[in-house]
């Protein structure tokens, strides 16, 4: 809302002073409502106007029935507090760093993040960003096949489940007591809602023959908390032989894609890993979950109640660690990113330049 006539609903000792070019702003942010308002002045045509801007930082939109300049985009960019100006360094730095890697670089992308950011949703951001650029979608495979899935091709099995995600209706999500059929390669298969998560649905695939597997279609981007995050879990603690989690089978990393005419298109972003009961047991050799997080500075926050299944951790999305040195400029950094490359299809030399640009 822009208004001239609510400066004093604000607590100027909670806020932080900021200048950003062609606007002197304060910003208060509000935690639980994921909001900023900013009050600024700005000088036009020899007249000083003030106004109020509240952002919603998730949603990425400005909070105001009047069109103005300042979006979530450039409002990052132009704030020259210190820890704005710190968020956009890391950032830059970030980019040159991984600005090549893709999903197929057999790269361990958790070494070393005790002693930083807890990165990995910009790193599955921005490789799998360079790989729809490349390959037109974001997908990433095992070597190991479920047996539901046995004699057919990965990719065909990847074009069906978008298939199958994009045609799920109201009577199977959401309704455990309501199976879906479909059809792969003649062979019946089925689909039955089991729950929901902050960040996802959750879905059982199985056949005739009782095979089956959890299809995670996700929902909702949380910064830290996600698909991108879960599904970069899954695949290096498989690689690493944490044998008490469920088997990861295949991905899709991103919620868009490219045709080769270069046409984007929406897309749905979800993990497929082995179903899980009560009575499985780990096999084999290996080492535990609590081991693998602990090895890299990592913890569970997840609730046992909700993450456990028997002996197995099944929803690795609450595995994170505290070294968030940026703050709340986290969430502003990764939202710019995403932005970045997914809506204006930028290059990441191309954001490198942008960033350094306003930091000079």
């Amino acid at each position: 809302m822009i208004s001239t006539s609510k400066r004093n609903k604000y607590d100027m000792n909670d806020a932080y002073v900021g200048l950003m070019r062609f606007c002197s702003t304060r910003e208060f942010y509000d935690e639980s409502a994921k909001k900023s308002s900013f009050f600024g002045s700005t000088f036009k045509n020899g007249i000083i106007k003030e106004i109020f801007i509240d952002l919603d930082f998730e949603d990425k939109k400005v909070l105001s029935p009047i069109k103005n300049s300042l979006d979530f985009e450039n409002l990052y960019l132009m704030s020259t507090t210190k820890e704005a100006a710190k968020s956009r360094k890391n950032l830059s730095e970030f980019l040159k760093r991984n600005k090549i890697l893709d999903l197929n670089i057999g790269k361990n992308i958790f070494e070393g993040i005790e002693k930083r950011e807890f990165d990995i949703s910009k790193i599955m951001v921005l490789a799998a960003d360079n790989t729809i650029k490349k390959e037109g979608s974001a997908l990433l495979f095992s070597d190991k096949k479920a047996l539901i899935f046995e004699g057919l091709d990965k990719y065909y099995i990847a074009k069906k489940i978008r298939v199958l995600l994009s045609k799920i209706d109201k009577t199977v999500k959401g309704n455990a007591n309501i199976v879906g059929h479909f059809v792969l390669e003649n062979k019946d298969m089925y689909i039955r809602y089991q729950k929901s998560t902050p960040i996802a649905e959750i879905y059982m695939l199985y056949d005739d023959e009782n095979n089956s597997v959890i299809l995670k279609k996700y929902t909702n981007n949380i910064a830290k908390n996600n698909g991108e995050t879960e599904i970069a879990l899954f695949k290096q603690m498989k690689a690493d032989g944490v044998n008490d989690i469920p088997e990861f089978y295949m991905a899709n990393v991103a919620n868009y894609r490219i045709d080769k005419d270069g046409t984007r298109y929406q897309d749905e972003e979800w993990l497929i890993s082995e179903n899980i009961d009560e009575e499985s047991k780990p096999v084999g050799f290996g080492i535990s979950w609590k081991d693998w997080t602990k090895k890299y500075g990592l913890v569970n926050r997840g609730t046992s109640q909700n993450s456990m299944v028997g002996s197995y951790l099944t929803d690795l999305s609450g595995i994170t660690h505290e070294n968030y040195s940026e703050g709340l400029y986290y969430r502003k950094s990764y939202n710019f990113l995403k932005s970045e490359l997914k809506e204006k299809w930028k290059t990441p030399q191309e954001i490198i330049d942008s960033l350094e640009v306003n930091l000079g």
